[in-house]
Formats: structure tokens, C-alpha cells, sequence
């Protein structure tokens, strides 16, 4: 509330003085100038500096009008009168702040004199305001403020009663600083002693504002309402908010109750939203942010007004639409993922392949279906995932056809076990757009998900390893890659024979060493290795690859390449692993 207030000021020359003014005395300004009719403010300072007396004399007077005014602002804040109500039926933090602390406070017939005693050097000021004049100015202002309120809340209702919403919310929050104009006036009426009902009217006031909120409150909450109006009296009420404070402001998506997730409703309401904002801009100082949820028939949105720094609520505002309202729009309010974890509830997986069997390292005989019903139907749309039963590894993600069927081809699975349990279920990450928000983890804490389960059979599959290692030209005695290539896929469902025509796999491998440098007392070899693994089932090569310079450093060459062989060997036997094991 900008404090437009007339200001009078008399400012008597510094120079003008022939003697020293009597209201330098204080037993003078206590019986002209008593409490009970003034206030006042009297200040002293030394020294004053002759050749900028002007200016130190203005500062002087100014100390004066401060005291005074201070004193005033100390009492003003401790008052309290009748409450003063937004348009939500709450009083905003920014608004009490900004009436009760404003530091221009500028009060009527505010007077001053000054004077400057050459000999000393000693600079007087004194501020005095007659407490009479400045109750006959609160009152008429009081006086106008209620007057003009009576007037646009009955306009207001008139456009209510029209149905035109839109204007009648405009129109009423014409009244919202007045009543802030009139919390002001009374608060300095009530700090200066004016404490009648005839100085300050808060019963009429209270009685008021009591209106103004039926008719605020009547207005957000009219079964009328559509999305277009409710849009825009969102965004109004919000923009009220600000002040005298124009920032940016940026707006954020609604969503449904305390889920995080937001809706076709969600989307409509912002395209309202943003025909009565400014032009979003690339750095805001203000956010919008809400939330609507479900009461009764209705649909109620609370909004809220977020200093982009500091995270501050400046302001809120609600309004509610009826569900009807949207339904025959066509306009859905719950969002996607809601329906979806709610509709986990009746959904199930049902399995429709047994008997399936596979080698390790190869693929199942039969592709793996699963049935997903909702409610007993089948349900198509649906994202499904197969997996192993500790859920490390996943073998195809899919989507539920019209019939409710969801297939996967299993094509490498790992022998480390004979018999094992493959499983069909509900694919999270795809069925709603968040999986691991708060809500969703909250809501499936306690809950099972809906899923199928497969008993396959896993036979060993068998390798012929075909390798040549050799060591600077010369053919180890005791090979260093195949054997340790041989324990680690034994271990993982793997045989090996020692001839490859009815092989799975045929592995070749060729080694060899090569000399390096010689460098402070240090020999240096290097290994090269080529891999090629064939399927005898595809009768096809279906992996090739090369590891070259593998570095080994030793006491001697045959060190160093021993040193490097055992790192090949590492790097060979990952390589291979990562091509057959699950």
C-alpha cells in the first residue's frame, strides 16, 4: 500500500533566528506542545560544520521528523485491530509486512523548525504534529475506504448474479488494499489514543470484511464455474499477490493431490492459465506452482505464489470447479499413472508355457507367454518384462497385445543351474512415468506386483577349445589361456570335449609373445591374442575379436611374457564369458 498521504512541511531559516526559539526548552514543548495533543520529536547535535550548514541542518530536521515518526511506527506495529482478510480468507505475510513496516511513513500536518546557535555550534530540530488534525484526516479516510468497498462489493454481486464470473472476481479484488488502507488508518488512530468506535469503526470494518470474504469465498467456489474461468481467477488472485513486486513468473504444471503426477486436466488448466500471465521468461523471479484434488463433487485447485530464490510463499489462492463440469467436457482429472496403479489391484499373470528346455549359453526351444487379465479380461497395452528369478538379468521387454498375450523369445540363458525359474511381470519403469517418485514407492511399499512364473530346463552345452599358445616362437609346455578359460565356463553349465563335430561351440584361439625393450634393469614382452567362436547349431562364426600388445615387464623376457600371457588371459576369458554366460 503506497502511503499517499498529504504532507506539509514548514522549514524556518537556519539564519532567521535573533534568539534562541523558545521549544528548545523542554518544560516550553511539554505545557505548548502537551501529549495529549501533539506528538513530537526533538533532537540536538554539536558540532556542526558551518561551511555545509545547510545540508547538516537538513539532517538535523530530518532526525527530528525520524524520532517522531519511529515512535509512531513502534506503536502502530503493536496494535491490533480487526482482521484483514484476502481473497482466500487468510491475511498474507507480505501484505501485514508491507502495512505495518513500511519505512515512509508520512504523517498529516507534520510541522518542523530549526535552529543553529553560532556560538556553540549546536544545531536544533524540532517536529511536532497536532493529534487532532491527523484523527479528522483517518477518519474521513476510513470513512471514504468503507464507502467505496460497500460500492464494489455490490457491483460485484450484480456481475455474479449476470454469471459472469470473471468480471465479478476482477471487480472484487478492487477492495483488497482498501481494506489494507483501512488497517493502517486504524492502527495509527489506535497508536495515538483515538480509540472510539467513531475514530476507528472496526465493528462496521469487521462486519465488512465479513461480506467481502462471503462474497470472495461465494465467488471461487460458484457451481458455475468452468476451466476457463477458473483459470483465469487462479491466475488473477495469484498475480494480486505480487504487490508492488513485477517479477517474471514462471508456471509449473498442476498435479493431483499429493501424487506428483498430472493429468489431461493438468495440461488444459495450464493453457487457461497462461492466456492471464505474462510471457513466461528465461529466468523468473516468481513460480506458480498447485495442486487439485477430489472433495465431494467438486474439484478443488490451490495455488500458490513462490519467490523463485529464496522459496518463500507470497501468496495462495483457491477456487473449485465441479467434476460434472469437466466430465462433460470430456476433460479427465485423474491422472494416467493413478488408473494405472490403481488398476494393478485386478490385474493378473497367468503363464501359457511349460515344458520349455535350453542349453546353457543358448536360447529356449519355445518362446515364453504370458496372459495379463484385468479384472478377469484380458488386457491389452500393458508393458511386461521376463526375467530371471533374482531379477538381474531381463530377457525382453514387451507390450500386452489386444488378447492380452505377451511373448518372449529367450535367446541365451545361463547353465549355471539345471533347473530354473524364469518370471513375467508388471514393466514399472514403462507403466508409469515415474516409477521411483516418492508416491510410487509408497504406494507399492506393501503391495505385491501381479506376475507369472516359467520352470525351464537347462541342459550343459558343450565347447571344443582349439588353442595355440606359443611363447617367442616356441609352443608353451603348459598353455596358460585355455585351461583357465575351461574353469571359469565349467562353472556356468559348460562340458568340454575333445573333439568339436558335435560341439555347441568350437573356440579357437591363437597366443603368441613377442620381445620388447629392455629399460633400467626392467624386460618388457608383449602378447597378441586372436579369438574366434563358432556355432555349430547356426553353423556360422558368430564372434571374432583381437587383444594386441598386452604388456608384461620381468627380470627376464621369459618373465615378462609369462606376466603378460596372465593378463591376456583374464581379458580372453571375460571377452568369452560376456559372449556365452547369461
Amino acid at each position: 500500500m503506497k502511503n499517499l498521504i498529504l504532507f506539509t512541511l514548514f522549514f524556518t531559516s537556519i539564519t532567521g533566528w535573533a534568539q534562541m526559539p523558545e521549544w528548545v526548552s523542554k518544560d516550553f514543548r511539554n505545557s505548548n506542545y502537551p501529549e495529549r495533543s501533539f506528538l513530537t520529536g526533538y533532537v540536538e547535535i554539536n558540532d556542526i560544520n558551518k561551511k555545509y550548514i545547510d545540508e547538516e541542518m537538513q539532517q538535523v530536521v530530518d532526525a527530528a521528523k525520524s524520532q517522531l515518526t519511529q515512535s509512531v511506527r513502534v506503536q502502530v506495529k503493536s496494535v491490533s485491530t480487526s482482521n484483514v482478510t484476502d481473497f482466500n480468507g487468510q491475511v498474507d505475510d507480505y501484505f501485514n509486512q508491507k502495512t505495518t513496516a513500511s519505512s515512509d511513513l508520512q504523517l498529516i500536518g507534520l510541522q518542523t523548525d530549526s535552529y543553529y546557535d553560532k556560538k556553540s555550534k549546536k544545531g536544533y530540530g524540532f517536529a511536532y504534529v497536532n493529534k487532532n488534525r491527523m484523527v479528522e484526516y483517518y477518519r474521513s479516510e476510513i470513512g471514504k475506504q468503507v464507502s467505496e468497498i460497500t460500492n464494489i462489493i455490490d457491483l460485484s454481486k450484480g456481475l455474479q448474479t449476470q454469471g459472469d464470473l470473471k468480471k465479478a472476481y476482477k471487480k472484487g479484488l478492487e477492495a483488497f488494499n482498501k481494506f489494507f488502507v483501512i488497517d493502517e488508518s486504524q492502527k495509527i488512530l489506535m497508536a495515538i489514543g483515538a480509540n472510539t468506535s467513531l475514530d476507528t469503526r472496526v465493528d462496521q470494518v469487521s462486519e465488512l470484511n465479513a461480506s467481502y470474504s462471503e462474497l470472495m469465498n461465494g465467488l471461487v467456489t460458484d457451481r458455475r464455474m468452468t476451466l476457463d474461468d477458473a483459470g483465469f481467477i487462479m491466475a488473477t488472485g495469484l498475480l494480486k499477490s505480487q504487490g508492488d513486486q513485477h517479477k517474471d513468473i514462471g508456471l509449473h504444471e498442476f498435479t493431483y493431490e499429493q501424487t506428483g503426477f498430472g493429468s489431461d486436466f493438468s495440461s488444459k488448466l495450464n493453457e487457461v492459465l497462461k492466456q492471464s500471465l505474462p510471457s513466461e521468461a528465461e529466468v523468473v523471479g516468481y513460480s506458480i506452482q498447485g495442486v487439485y484434488l477430489k472433495e465431494g463433487s467438486n474439484l478443488v485447485l490451490k495455488g500458490k505464489l513462490v519467490d523463485a530464490s529464496s522459496q518463500k510463499v507470497i501468496g495462495r489462492n483457491m477456487v473449485q470447479i465441479t467434476q460434472g463440469e469437466l466430465m462433460m467436457n470430456n476433460v479427465s482429472m485423474v491422472p494416467a499413472d493413478i488408473q494405472n496403479l490403481e488398476q494393478l489391484v485386478n490385474m493378473q499373470f497367468v503363464s501359457q508355457t511349460t515344458g520349455a528346455k535350453g542349453k546353457a549359453g543358448l536360447g529356449l526351444d519355445k518362446d515364453l507367454v504370458a496372459l495379463v487379465t484385468v479384472n478377469g479380461n484380458p488386457a491389452g497395452g500393458i508393458p511386461v518384462k521376463f526375467f530371471n528369478n533374482n531379477g538381474e538379468t531381463v530377457y525382453c521387454s514387451t507390450i500386452s497385445d489386444v488378447h492380452g498375450l505377451a511373448s518372449c523369445k529367450v535367446k541365451k540363458i545361463s547353465g549355471a543351474y539345471k533347473n530354473q525359474v524364469l518370471k513375467a511381470s508388471i514393466d514399472m519403469a514403462k507403466y508409469v512415468s515415474n516409477d521411483s517418485s516418492k508416491y510410487v514407492t509408497d504406494y507399492l511399499r506393501n503391495k505385491t506386483l501381479p506376475e507369472s512364473s516359467f520352470k525351464v530346463q537347462v541342459m550343459p552345452s558343450t565347447i571344443y577349445v582349439k588353442s595355440e599358445e606359443n611363447n617367442f616362437g616356441e609352443s608353451l609346455d603348459v598353455k596358460l589361456i585355455e585351461p583357465k578359460l575351461k574353469q571359469s565356463l565349467s562353472g556356468e553349465g559348460f562340458d568340454f570335449d575333445e573333439v568339436g563335430d558335435h560341439s555347441d561351440y568350437i573356440i579357437s584361439i591363437r597366443a603368441a609373445s613377442r620381445k620388447g625393450g629392455y629399460v633400467g634393469g626392467v624386460y618388457f614382452a608383449y602378447v597378441d591374442v586372436s579369438i574366434s567362436v563358432y556355432d555349430n547349431n547356426q553353423g556360422r562364426e558368430i564372434y571374432k575379436e583381437s587383444i594386441n600388445n598386452v604388456k608384461g615387464g620381468g627380470g627376464t623376457f621369459e618373465q615378462a611374457g609369462g606376466k603378460a600371457y596372465y593378463k591376456a588371459s583374464d581379458m580372453a576369458q571375460k571377452q568369452i564369458e560376456d559372449l556365452l554366460v547369461d
